[in-house]
């Protein structure tokens, strides 16, 4: 299982390697081993994904993508990918009152729970992913 950090972004110091080791704890807690790829990207093009993945015209902080299936025999590995916006990122951080990687840190943690099927699309379900993503940042050490 490999999990590769694509910072798309001008912005520079970027804690690629704790976003790295995040994911990666969060997948194997979770009993989950394939690839991913996170990408630190800008406004412009989390909106262009969220609106032909989604739907939705508009930017958003973060999406996943769930690792397509394929008959292809090995070396093909699925590989399942986050997409970040560091602008959203930012902002964020300074409304919520804390630092951009931590920001990150929870973005991260949060679609890599996407990964691993969970969802938000009740109030209870939501409380629940809100919890988990707290406690593996945690224990991560993150």
């Amino acid at each position: 299982m490999k999990v590769e950090v694509f910072n798309t972004t001008r912005r520079k110091y970027l804690p690629k390697k704790i976003l790295a080791k995040t994911v990666n704890y969060i997948l194997v807690s979770e009993d989950r081993y394939f690839d991913v790829n996170v990408v630190l990207t800008d406004s412009k093009k989390i909106r262009a994904l969220n609106r032909e993945f989604r739907g939705k015209d508009s930017s958003t902080d973060v999406l996943s993508f769930l690792p397509e299936e394929s008959d292809e025999p090995p070396p093909f590995k699925p590989i399942g990918e986050i997409y970040i916006s560091v602008p959203d990122a930012v902002r964020q951080a300074k409304e919520s009152g804390h630092s951009l990687r931590r920001e990150l840190l929870f973005l991260t943690a949060h679609g890599a729970l996407h990964l691993c099927g969970y969802t938000h699309e009740t109030d209870a379900r939501y409380r629940e992913m809100m919890d988990k993503t707290e406690i593996y940042l945690e224990r991560s050490g993150s």
